[in-house]
This record gives structure tokens, C-alpha cells and sequence, in this order.
């Protein structure tokens, strides 16, 4: 082993490390929050917006690979047209029911617009687009959106255990 790597990994990241309550505390509240933390850290509004602009013209790590190997491949599904009964008076309607808010983080409709420029997303709850019944729809903010279209299932049961608590 070249010298060096062996005190690397003995004295690198927890392992074998005594940690007070306290310190164990930190570390697991780090990170945690609702979209206003990065790393356990608040971000200033400044800073956000200087990120988001650095951010311009800037490739996402995945463009470029095929499309087996993008992140969100489904297996060759073409994305198909909404129905016509999904439009702006059923998913008011929704955002209305939801009183405005978010139904997975809470953000209002409002701070959304503040902090997104987008008012609040309509999500499927069962993800089938053709499904446009009220108790298959719930209100989401851009970022949550994003966030349930990976592990589905699980966030297909809870939404439905949630709609249900709800009615």
C-alpha cells in the first residue's frame, strides 16, 4: 500500500470516531430542511440567485448519453399528449382543494412563485397521464415534482394514504 492511503482511510470520514450527543446531533440534522439548506447551511437569496446564474449555458451531466442510459429512461415510452380534460380549470381547481400548498413540503403557492417563478405543479399521483380524476391529482411545487418522479411506488402509496386521511 503506497504511502500515506492507509492513514487516509483510518483517520478519513466516522468510522471508529467517538462523537459526543451533541456533535452526533449535528451531523444528522445536516442537510435536512425543505428546500432552504444545502449541506445544513441557509442560503441567502444573494447566493441562490448567483448559483442559479453560474449555472446558464451549463450542460447537465447526462445530455449527451443515450437514451437507455439518461436517468428517467422508462423502458422506450414516448412521451404521449395530455387529455383534454386536464387543463387550467381542473388543475385550479386541485391547487384549490389543496388549499394552495404543496402536499409534499408545504410550500404555499405563493413562496413557490417567489422562490420558483412557477405556480404550483398538478402531479399524477399513479403517474398515468390519462388518468385525470380528482382523487389521482394533488398539488406539487417544482422541486417536489421532480423529486417523486424517482421511486414511484412509494410515492404513489403515500400520496394515496395521504389524499384519503384528507376526504
Amino acid at each position: 500500500m503506497p504511502k500515506g492511503i492507509y492513514k487516509r482511510i483510518k483517520n478519513g470520514g466516522f468510522f471508529g470516531k467517538k462523537h459526543s450527543e451533541d456533535t452526533k446531533k449535528k451531523i444528522s440534522n445536516s442537510g435536512k430542511g425543505k428546500h432552504k439548506y444545502w449541506l445544513g447551511k441557509k442560503l441567502s437569496e444573494e447566493h441562490k440567485r448567483k448559483m442559479s446564474k453560474s449555472l446558464i449555458g451549463k450542460v447537465a451531466w447526462f445530455k449527451g448519453l443515450s437514451s437507455e442510459m439518461q436517468p428517467n429512461w422508462k423502458g422506450g415510452l414516448c412521451p404521449s399528449p395530455y387529455p383534454k380534460q386536464f387543463n387550467a380549470e381542473l388543475k385550479l381547481e386541485i391547487r384549490e382543494r389543496d388549499n394552495f400548498e404543496c402536499q409534499l413540503c408545504g410550500i404555499s403557492e405563493k413562496q413557490s412563485i417567489i422562490n420558483y417563478g412557477r405556480v404550483l405543479s398538478i402531479n399524477h399521483i399513479n403517474f398515468d397521464k390519462n388518468n385525470c380524476s380528482k382523487d389521482n391529482l394533488n398539488s406539487l411545487c417544482c422541486m417536489c415534482n421532480s423529486i417523486v418522479n424517482g421511486e414511484r411506488e412509494k410515492w404513489t402509496k403515500l400520496f394515496m394514504e395521504k389524499l384519503k386521511i384528507k376526504i
